[in-house]
């Protein structure tokens, strides 16, 4: 195994920009420039949000085949089976699925952002919260869609979900509850970022100094991550209440014009029964006015 790893990256050629390096079969050279080239300006963009500006070198593994992704991951076999890259904290770098094995293009430059938020939360944090870590990856690299908020919003009030507390150390056993999963950290460090902003960006600069979560958190933010975890729920029944009343108004505006549209079809059906009715009675009308005068000659 380990002869395969060293044959493999005796093969690939090479790419180096700033500290970042990517290593990549020679025929994939414009396609590995390229991912170099655009993850050194999101990584600006990033780090402008934040405040903080780390140079943190980074490898990136562009694998040949699906045998090198999984044995430089090295994760959980239920994890790599639907991911397109991953991170290895004890390699420092990111592992991507080969070029044909890649599966949205489009979404490419997204997913690698996401892996290189882990690398920067694990430099700057020993043993971050996986809540804190995916919130980061999934909220700063834009994951946090409307659709996948929204999804999350039902699976809320329908009681599957579970508490930040609860979602320090793994994933949920279940995959179908894994979006709900990156949803619900997402939108914790949205809150963070946004309502807490000053105090956000203060945490980053005190982690910097010290790299422990729980005693940053609540240096930085005045509550302990266990409090906000609380807080989080409750504010998350408000939030999602309201996000819920707002999407089925969203679905009702939608329909809108099918109701209407039925509505003058139905008003124009029901003239048409009205005209024949007032047709027939107006024909009705004249006979008995008619029947009336020949009565009135008859007894004159």
């Amino acid at each position: 195994m380990l002869f395969f790893l060293l044959s493999t990256t005796l093969q690939a050629a090479t790419y180096t920009k700033q500290n970042n390096t990517i290593y990549f079969q020679a025929q994939h050279e414009k396609f590995a420039y390229l991912i170099l080239d655009n993850l050194e300006k999101d990584i600006d963009k990033f780090q402008r949000k934040i405040g903080q500006y780390p140079d943190l070198p980074l490898t990136i593994y562009l694998t040949e085949n699906e045998a090198e992704y999984k044995q430089r991951c090295g994760n959980s076999q239920a994890i790599l089976e639907f991911s397109q890259a991953c991170y290895s904290p004890r390699q420092k770098a990111i592992i991507l699925r080969s070029v044909d094995d890649l599966r949205d293009y489009s979404q490419l430059r997204q997913i690698i952002l996401h892996e290189y938020i882990h690398h920067f939360v694990h430099a700057k944090i020993a043993n971050p919260p996986l809540w804190f870590n995916e919130g980061m990856a999934v909220y700063f690299s834009g994951g946090l869609t409307y659709k996948r908020e929204l999804n999350f919003a039902k699976n809320y009030i329908l009681g599957n979900s579970s508490s930040l507390n609860q979602m320090r150390k793994g994933y949920p056993e279940n995959r179908i509850e894994w979006e709900s999963y990156y949803a619900k950290s997402a939108l914790a460090v949205k809150y963070l970022s946004g309502k807490e902003g000053k105090k956000f960006f203060r945490f980053w600069e005190n982690i910097s100094k010290t790299g422990e979560f729980d005693s940053t958190f609540l240096q930085s933010f005045y509550f302990t991550s266990r409090e906000f975890s609380t807080f989080f729920e409750q504010y998350a029944k408000q939030h999602f209440r309201l996000e819920l009343f707002l999407a089925s108004s969203g679905i009702i505006w939608a329909f809108l014009p099918l109701v209407f549209l039925l509505g003058v079809l139905r008003r124009k059906i029901r003239d048409r029964g009205v005209m024949k009715n007032w047709q027939f009675s107006e024909q009705e009308n004249l006979l008995i006015n008619a029947e009336k005068i020949e009565k009135e000659k008859n007894n004159i």
